[in-house]
């Protein structure tokens, strides 16, 4: 039996027309709106390897947090390098996408509980793996709420509401990651 997650369940979605019409996106590349639409399914692969750590041959933590480290800045694009015509950063979204929207607008956008998730503790750097375990399956969570909140966005202030938003909890779950390499009682 092989090692490799299955993540063949997973949905395959359109990007909101709310995207697919804003000047911001149509000035992409092909390639940059293909690089785009990637991100976004690998984001949902790192939330399925999250959802299947307890039962996984890596349940002990190091070598899940190692890998998802990877995923994750693999994903944010550290690893891609500065070819602007090819890559888009999501800084450069953040930056230029949202400059005509108010941090209020964006704020409104997000429901109280996918706010809620922002304000999770973050572990202990001691926590055993349970409890590491629960915490990164509530941003798990938060990861697939704000998936489904960006498929189904109406406006491009949605989009780009949920867009942050998903880069802020790839932030708090490589913070973790890092966080884990002091952590003593990870095998």
């Amino acid at each position: 039996m092989s090692n490799v997650t299955k993540v063949s369940f997973l949905p395959d979605r359109r990007l909101p027309s709310a995207l697919l019409d804003a000047n911001e996106f149509r000035e992409l590349t092909e390639y940059q709106r293909q690089a785009f639409n990637s991100r976004l399914r690998y984001i949902e692969e790192i939330s399925v390897r999250i959802f299947e750590w307890p039962h996984s041959p890596e349940s002990g933590g190091k070598e899940m947090l190692g890998g998802l480290e990877l995923d994750v800045l693999i994903n944010v694009g550290i690893s891609e390098g500065h070819d602007n015509d090819r890559v888009i950063s999501s800084w450069l979204i953040h930056h230029s996408w949202t400059i005509g929207i108010s941090p209020g607008s964006l704020h409104r956008c997000l429901s109280e509980d996918l706010l809620n998730a922002f304000d999770i503790s973050v572990p202990a750097l001691t926590s055993n793996i349970l409890v590491l375990q629960e915490w990164f399956i509530k941003q798990a969570e938060a990861l697939r709420l704000l998936l489904t909140a960006f498929y189904e966005a109406k406006t491009f202030t949605q989009v780009m509401a949920s867009y942050v938003a998903i880069d802020i909890v790839l932030a708090q779950l490589l913070a973790v990651c890092y966080r884990g390499r002091l952590n003593p009682k990870l095998s």
